[in-house]
This record gives C-alpha cells, sequence and structure tokens, in this order.
C-alpha cells in the first residue's frame, strides 16, 4: 500500500493514525508544493495517477504481480476504504444506525477540520479580532457535542481499545481518527482557553480537561497507543526534512503557509487566547 501526500498534518494525520495503529506496511511519498504545482501546472494531476487531482491519495492492489493497481483519492473516501480494509478479523458488521452515527461524527469533526485549514490559509487575520471569537464560538460547540456523544450512553463506543499484540487490523474508525486530529488542532489554536493544561484561575472554567475532559481523554486514547507512540518517536527527525520529508512527519505543520504553522497559533494566543 503506498500513500502520496503533501507534507502536512491536517488532511493526512486520520489517514495515517489507521495505517500506524494496524501495522500496515505502507509507503509514504511525500510531494513537496513546489513539485506538486508543477504537476498541476504541466497538467498531469489527472486520472488515473490523481483520481480527482488532489492529494492525498491511495495506492493498492496487484501491480507488482502484473495487475491493475487502484488509487483512490479524497480524504473521506480514502478513510472509508481504510476502516473497512482494516478491519479486525472476524469483526461483526455494525447495524445501520451505529453506523449512522460514526459517520455523523465523521462527517462533524471533517466538516470542521476542513474549515479551520481553509481559513488559515487562504486570511492572515483568521485569529485575531473579530473572526476569532466566531470561530471559538464554533470550536467549543462541535466540543461539547463530541462530549455528549463520548458519554457510555453512544453505542458503538466511540474509542476501543488497541487490538492484542500481533493480531491484524485497527479497532480505531475514521471517525475517532478524524475528530482526534481536529480536537489536536483546536488545541494548538486555543492552548490556554481550549487546551489540555489546567488553568490557573480556580474559578476559572476553561482548559480542555475541565470543560470537556471526555474529549481530552478521547484524544490521549488516541496518542497514547503503543504504535502511535512509536511512530511519532521514529518521525520526529527534523534533520532528515530534505532528504526525507516523510522522516519528519510528526513535526508537520497543519497545512502550507506561515498562516497554518503552530509558531502563528502561538503568537496570536499569546496575544488574543486570555
Amino acid at each position: 500500500m503506498r500513500l502520496k501526500s503533501l507534507p502536512v498534518r491536517g488532511t493526512t494525520e486520520p489517514i495515517l493514525l489507521l495505517l500506524i495503529d494496524s501495522a500496515t506496511d505502507f509507503t509514504h511519498d511525500v510531494v513537496s508544493p513546489i513539485e506538486w504545482d508543477s504537476i498541476v501546472q504541466k497538467g498531469d494531476a489527472k486520472p488515473p495517477d490523481y483520481p480527482f487531482g488532489t492529494l492525498p491519495l491511495i495506492t493498492f492492489g496487484h501491480g507488482a504481480r502484473g495487475g491493475n493497481d487502484t488509487t483512490i483519492s479524497e480524504p473521506s473516501a480514502i478513510l472509508f476504504f481504510l476502516e473497512a480494509k482494516l478491519a479486525p478479523i472476524g469483526s461483526a458488521t455494525r447495524a445501520p444506525d451505529a453506523q449512522g452515527r460514526l459517520e455523523m461524527l465523521r462527517s462533524a469533526s471533517s466538516h470542521l477540520l476542513t474549515q479551520l485549514l481553509t481559513l488559515m490559509t487562504t486570511s492572515p487575520d483568521w485569529l485575531s479580532p473579530p473572526h476569532r471569537d466566531p470561530l471559538k464560538i464554533i470550536c467549543e460547540t462541535y466540543l461539547a457535542s463530541l462530549s455528549y456523544h463520548l458519554s457510555s450512553s453512544f453505542f458503538p463506543p466511540l474509542l476501543s481499545p488497541p487490538l492484542p499484540e500481533g493480531q491484524p487490523g485497527t479497532s480505531l474508525t475514521a471517525a475517532v481518527a478524524t475528530a482526534a486530529t481536529l480536537v489536536a488542532l483546536i488545541e494548538d489554536i486555543f492552548p490556554v482557553t481550549l487546551g489540555c493544561q489546567e488553568s490557573d484561575a480556580s474559578e476559572d472554567e476553561s482548559g480542555m480537561r475541565k470543560r470537556w475532559p471526555r474529549v481530552e481523554e478521547m484524544r490521549r486514547g488516541v496518542e497514547d497507543r503503543e504504535r502511535v507512540k512509536a511512530w511519532r518517536s521514529r518521525h520526529s527527525d527534523p534533520s532528515t526534512k530534505g532528504s526525507d520529508p516523510a522522516a519528519n512527519a510528526a513535526n508537520w505543520e497543519w497545512s502550507e503557509g506561515e498562516w497554518a504553522t503552530r509558531k502563528f497559533m502561538r503568537e496570536q494566543a499569546e496575544k488574543w487566547d486570555q
């Protein structure tokens, strides 16, 4: 299996989480923004190599044995494929209502994630007043809803324990992988008021742990999976940025451009996230 993507975290991380947690043997081809612009300008971003002229994409099949490989693009479609492909052997098919609930969560998370990624690549003042407060309200509404659905009454449970070592597949769903990625981004954008650290003000109910502890537990439950932790440790070498961009994938920025960097988000938070 081969994953091809830009060196950005936002659209790639949910896909990586499913591949990593399943211990799938895959190759990660990273296309630099300059290379991608060249592909687009030459008119080469088209089928069959690029089904809809976009990245990321997954290629799999029997090309190495003389057959035809299959390529799937669009993050939602890739996640749909991987969730089915990497499901534990013998796992039961979900009832339509259970699958609908999971898809509801994935779709809501994907919609807000896409909205945030679009803002950070198109608007230099996306984190400054007066834009910041409405954006925070949107994020808070999402987090409150996510917290509700993480309650024990939600079926199926959104986060299942990792599979035993040696068992193929992953218990992660596309919904949880997308939600965990989005929550991590929200915590980067609002590190004080919506971040995971405890608030210094005793009467202030800010901070992810205080306001939505289930949400933070969900994010940590994904990040603390042994395969995910091991992958992040192996892919956190900035010295390989030029020679092998995938080797530093754990440190990628959320998207392209200076307004999408964690440094920019921290600077804006120091001014306004109080």
